[in-house]
């Protein structure tokens, strides 16, 4: 399968299998047309997804990590942000600057693996492209149960977030995971969900909001 679009030939790898690897890899393939034999995606779990990742049954209940907060498309924040300036340029905004961050791009010569069978390194040639996904929602997150609260998990040597800071080290262009990662404590985020049996609840709601809701919601 040949790599019809501008790049064609160039080897894509995108580290970390959430939302934001996923979508890059869309991107690639219906954007910049580079067929998917020739993108590879690394992730630590053993599912991909990221905070987009769930299970569970009605019989045991259901498990969703992370949150979906953002309209479609971003075009609400980006909006919003278009019309704060920056505290390092007031003369942009924090669009503007998110924008030409993005567009800073750094040269990667090798990406270093960790596999069951021990460690591996892909050397980069000039013209591959390297995507990382930074920091995690959902990294390092515990689940609890009906008698047992989750536990609190102290930061990992390992995986995304110490990922970014080894990266971070090598210049300031990288961000500051610390200011999200250190005090875990108090940056913890808590979520439940609710396994319900019978549509009980929803016919309470409906005649108290005098809205009809849709039996898919059940």
């Amino acid at each position: 399968m040949k790599n019809t679009g501008p790049e064609g030939g160039i080897k894509f790898y995108i580290v970390g299998g959430g939302i934001a690897g996923l979508a890059s890899a869309v991107y690639l393939i219906r954007e910049g047309r580079c067929p998917g034999v020739d993108i590879t995606i690394f992730d630590g779990a053993g599912i991909s997804g990221g905070a987009l990742d769930g299970s569970g049954s009605a019989e045991n209940g259901y498990l969703i990590r992370g949150g979906r907060m953002h309209e479609r498309h971003f075009v609400c924040t980006w909006d919003l942000l278009s019309a704060i300036p920056s505290l390092e340029d007031p003369a942009i905004s924090v669009k503007e600057e998110v924008f030409a961050f993005n567009g800073n791009f750094q040269r990667a010569t090798a990406l270093h693996c960790h596999r069951e069978n021990g460690p591996e390194m892909i050397e980069l040639a000039a013209g591959d492209r390297l995507f990382v996904t930074l920091g995690s929602m959902v990294e390092r997150s515990a689940t609890g149960g009906m008698t047992t609260p989750a536990p609190l998990r102290p930061k990992s040597t390992t995986g995304l977030w110490a990922l970014w800071e080894r990266i971070a080290a090598k210049g300031d262009a990288f961000g500051r995971p610390r200011a999200f990662c250190e005090q875990v404590a108090q940056s913890k985020w808590m979520s439940f969900t609710v396994t319900l049996k019978d549509p009980t609840f929803f016919e309470y709601m409906e005649r108290f909001t005098g809205n009809r809701l849709e039996p898919v919601g059940w």
